[in-house]
């Protein structure tokens, strides 16, 4: 079931893991506690607390920060996202949802099922408009899913502000901005980005 719906979500998981692997290899343990600390915090804090911004300049580390949360909170993290400004595919929002939404059925099989029974490799999934795309994978399969540990599971999106575009528009940021509160509600977001005034102001409403 899992390479039929990697066959028709085609997920990004293969060159994020690569990095994943390559940051975390690089990470010097025992640096950087404050923003594990911040992320253990949050994800004790009440569910109602859906989305969770590290917003910090370039040089600090954000992404190998959140390549060491993926290999070392793995009970947690239960998919994530690199975004890059020279790389279409990681500021499509498109691919980032179904490489989610491939990630998360890894970890839950009854939205496996569930994403399967929607025969997805007969739709055009990259036609789709965002809001039937999200609405078609997320909305009705996970919120038939319980999470019985009622404990926050967390997505994790690194550098948002990589994918603007000219003029200032960023498609990643008005999905995770329209869409993300409708997830349910055990299921948090944890994002990473440079403190850009347009990015910090869209997620306020979280």
């Amino acid at each position: 079931k899992i390479s039929a719906l990697g066959h028709a979500l085609n997920p990004l998981t293969s060159i994020d893991d690569q990095l994943v692997d390559e940051q975390a290899a690089k990470f010097v343990n025992g640096t950087r506690e404050w923003a594990f600390n911040d992320f253990d915090q949050w994800c004790q804090a009440d569910l109602k607390h859906r989305v969770h911004v590290l917003v910090a300049n370039a040089g600090v580390g954000k992404t190998g920060i959140l390549c060491k949360l993926v290999r070392e909170r793995s009970d947690v993290v239960v998919a994530y996202h690199f975004c890059r400004h020279d790389d279409t595919s990681r500021s499509n929002p498109r691919r980032m949802l179904c490489s989610i939404a491939f990630q998360l059925a890894k970890s839950f099989p009854k939205y496996s099922e569930a994403l399967v029974a929607l025969n997805l490799a007969h739709k055009k999934l990259d036609e789709e408009n965002i809001t039937a795309l999200f609405t078609m994978l997320f909305v009705e399969p996970l919120h038939t899913l319980e999470n019985p540990s009622n404990e926050k599971r967390v997505i994790l999106i690194d550098a948002l502000d990589e994918c603007d575009h000219e003029g200032g528009k960023n498609d990643i940021l008005q999905c995770i901005a329209r869409y993300f509160d409708k997830l349910p509600k055990w299921l948090g977001v944890y994002v990473t980005t440079r403190p850009e005034t347009p990015i910090t102001s869209k997620l306020e409403k979280f």
